[in-house]
């Protein structure tokens, strides 16, 4: 990083460090104080990768960017943290009842755990489960199934079963 390019770094920087604090407190209200602080540290990390791309950026596009980088940043903290032993402690004394309104820090975590008994299917069992599970044929569409198709169908769904089972859900 030449001097030119230093000095717009913390140009930015300065004009967007606290756009960027309050940003992650209202957006991502999962993350406490410290949490937003690491991923604020990420956001300049990326910045100063990134400043030789965004010498000619206007400071809207400079936020845009930052704003993008923030929150990918702190969905990526988030599912790290989700990993650790605590918050697994927490999800584990987590109430999975039927609510009405759940907050978004709820509906993350729910996401995640979604995503991670989904990736322990294989794509073929992604593909059939999509398929036929999740969007099966409306009644208007008369298709015969062989099967090969609905043994297909059963295993894929009998496997997500097992791993939300396995996932205490």
């Amino acid at each position: 990083m030449n001097k030119r390019e230093r000095a717009i770094c913390r140009e930015i920087y300065e004009q967007n460090k606290m756009r960027i604090y309050y940003f992650l407190l209202k957006q991502c209200k999962w993350l406490n104080e410290d949490a937003i602080h690491d991923v604020m540290q990420e956001v300049w990390k990326a910045l100063s990768e990134n400043i030789h791309e965004m010498c000619g950026w206007d400071e809207s596009s400079c936020w845009a960017w930052l704003a993008t980088v923030a929150h990918n940043q702190a969905v990526t903290y988030f599912r790290k943290a989700t990993k650790s032993d605590a918050l697994l402690e927490k999800l584990g004394n987590y109430d999975w009842g039927p609510k009405r309104s759940l907050s978004a820090e709820d509906i993350a975590v729910q996401r995640i755990i979604a995503e991670n008994v989904l990736e322990k299917l294989t794509p073929k069992e992604k593909e059939v489960l999509f398929k036929n599970v999740l969007h099966p044929n409306t009644k208007n569409e008369k298709v015969k199934k062989g099967n090969a198709e609905v043994c297909k169908s059963y295993r894929a769904r009998k496997k997500l079963e097992d791993y939300m089972k396995e996932g205490g859900l």
